[in-house]
């Protein structure tokens, strides 16, 4: 196979192995000199921020941020010059010579193990086709570090910065794709062997990324964005991804993890979430094969394993991702401990829950503050109502309050989430045992919005339709009104996932959800709306009705709404490729 990045991909496996600093040290010494290996070290930085931003850690955005000017800077200089074109590609030339012949200890060549030097590299091209190929290159080059800004910038809360980047990007790849397709249609002199093919898998990332991302923005967001070009197709995009995923090259882990997320953290709309997690269960296995000690994909394994109801197993990926991360980087990230302390939880084991989330929420008490921390003190707060440590539980309850009054998250959908939650249960005058149930109630809506409702098990939803039965039965008095409505709603949902009620009984339940008169959650009536379009959908009734019933969704306004907006989108997404499927047959 013709290697065109065999020395960046080495250094891409030691990134996504946590092997970070090793892999700037390797790539420090040519960044100057090299531009492919300014921007493969602008790459591990922008990894080694986002593992940072989430483990209470400062974030050196400013300093990644100028590399990337000095990287775009030298882009410039060399694009002016032939010559200076034809010295990058012999400088990477060498540079793969020396991986081939000295790789990195622990290194698997995989499909390049066995082939002969002289055909792994790019030496056979000669200095016209190189110098088109390697202007080409630059115009990558250019692209990954538009998209790299775009995400710092995001990061760091400058938005419109963000979305002036990525509009650079974004047509910058386009323009890559144009000049592609007019060399492999043979519109040109060259043909489809000129083109070096890792340099295509380059550009059908950046196209594939970008044709699935922008079918995941708010519909806002894209109605603004379609006006100036953009189009998304997630089904060509994913298409894209998974050929740059099994490629296994220089962007095979990106490619993987952006599918993972996709397949295995998303929503799965109104479809049975084995459908996506079977689709990704081979691009799983071969990362953790390939990256054993890699945060990324131990994490995604961890979520698979959730999914399918094995959380014995999504706690060992955790625990496995925790001792990585402390033993190679340093570190400790929030998010992890956050997912392992639910995932105890759901194991009801409550001493475990209570020692994580009180030493992740006492390490630091600043505004930069990782995303969940306002999760993990809800899950703590509901924990001590379960153990009876009314006490604690109040006061963690005023430290959120105090937290949300200065927290520069707020208004995150997670954050604003809580925030309204916390506000609702102000509202009204509840009785201890009514507090209790209400911070269940919000918990298993944030599963619901979130689409991991359906992570639960048969076993865990028989547990928590007990504690709700429970719960509310220790609440002797008539609840109120929304509370009352939000038991009924999660207790048909129970019920119909463990066949105790048929799908009949659970629309007529459902039906008059829908027509409630809540006061303050309007999100119940929407939930129901949604949840009727799942038992239509699954029955194979009329995909117009179904389709109606998500829709109505938009209509809601609520704490939750951001939070539930991709499982809509995913919903939508769903109903139109059943429909293409009716008129294929």
């Amino acid at each position: 196979m013709n290697k065109m990045y065999l020395f960046q991909e080495q250094v891409q496996w030691l990134a996504w192995n946590n092997d970070i600093d090793k892999a700037i040290n390797i790539l420090v010494p040519h960044i100057e000199s090299n531009l492919l290996c300014a921007v493969e070290h602008v790459q591990v930085q922008v990894i080694k921020n986002a593992i940072r931003a989430f483990s209470d850690t400062d974030v050196t955005i400013k300093e990644t941020l100028q590399l990337i000017e000095d990287a775009t800077k030298l882009a410039e200089k060399i694009e002016k010059s032939t010559a200076s074109i034809l010295e990058l590609a012999h400088s990477t030339i060498e540079l793969n010579k020396n991986a081939l012949n000295n790789p990195v200890e622990g290194y698997i060549f995989s499909e390049i193990q066995n082939v002969d030097q002289e055909k792994s590299l790019i030496l056979e091209f000669q200095d016209d086709v190189l110098i088109e190929n390697f202007k080409l290159n630059i115009q990558v080059c250019q692209c990954e570090l538009f998209l790299m800004k775009t995400y710092l910038q995001f990061l760091s809360g400058s938005y419109l910065k963000a979305a002036y980047n990525m509009r650079n990007a974004f047509l910058g790849y386009e323009q890559l794709a144009t000049a592609v397709d007019v060399v492999l249609n043979e519109k040109s002199d060259y043909n489809e062997s000129t083109l070096h093919p890792d340099l295509i898998t380059c550009i059908r990332f950046g196209q594939g990324l970008f044709k699935y991302l922008l079918i995941n923005l708010p519909r806002s967001v894209r109605g603004i964005l379609s006006t100036i070009g953009y189009r998304g197709d997630r089904k060509e995009g994913l298409k894209m991804l998974r050929l740059v995923s099994q490629d296994g090259g220089r962007l095979s882990a990106f490619a993987s993890f952006v599918l993972g997320v996709h397949y295995v953290v998303r929503g799965g709309g109104v479809k049975s979430r084995h459908h996506k997690l079977q689709k990704f269960e081979p691009i799983l296995l071969k990362c953790l094969e390939r990256y054993p000690s890699g945060l990324a994909f131990t994490f995604l394994a961890s979520q698979y394993a959730r999914k399918e109801g094995d959380l014995d197993s999504a706690i060992q990926y955790l625990e496995r991702s925790l001792m990585w991360s402390k033993k190679k980087l340093g570190l400790t990230p929030k998010f992890v401990q956050s997912e392992l302390s639910q995932c105890y939880f759901l194991n009801k084991a409550y001493p475990n829950v209570c020692q994580i989330i009180e030493s992740v929420l006492s390490q630091n008490e600043s505004d930069s503050e990782f995303l969940g921390r306002s999760i993990s003190a809800w899950v703590l707060a509901l924990t001590y109502s379960l153990h009876n440590r009314l006490d604690d539980r109040y006061d963690i309850l005023d430290k959120m309050e105090d937290y949300f009054l200065t927290n520069k998250n707020k208004t995150k959908p997670i954050e604003k989430f809580v925030n309204q939650s916390l506000e609702n249960m102000k509202k009204v005058s509840a009785t201890d045992e009514e507090l209790t149930l209400c911070l269940f109630v919000t918990y298993l809506e944030l599963l619901y919005a979130r689409d991991r409702i359906n992570e639960l098990t048969d076993t865990n939803f028989r547990y928590m339709l007990r504690l709700l039965l429970q719960l509310k039965d220790k609440a002797k008095r008539d609840l109120f009104n929304d509370l009352r409505i939000a038991c009924d709603f999660f207790e048909v949902c129970f019920r119909r996932r463990i066949g105790e009620m048929s799908n009949s009984t659970a629309k007529q339940s459902l039906t008059s959800i829908i027509s409630a008169k809540v006061q303050y959650e309007k999100q119940w009536p929407m939930y129901a709306n949604f949840e009727t379009a799942e038992i239509m959908y699954e029955a194979n009734e009329d995909l117009n009705k179904v389709e109606q019933f998500v829709r109505s969704c938009y209509n809601f306004k609520c704490a939750s709404d951001e939070l539930f907006e991709s499982r809509l989108g995913d919903a939508i997404e769903d109903i139109r490729r059943s429909r293409e499927k009716k008129i294929k047959v």
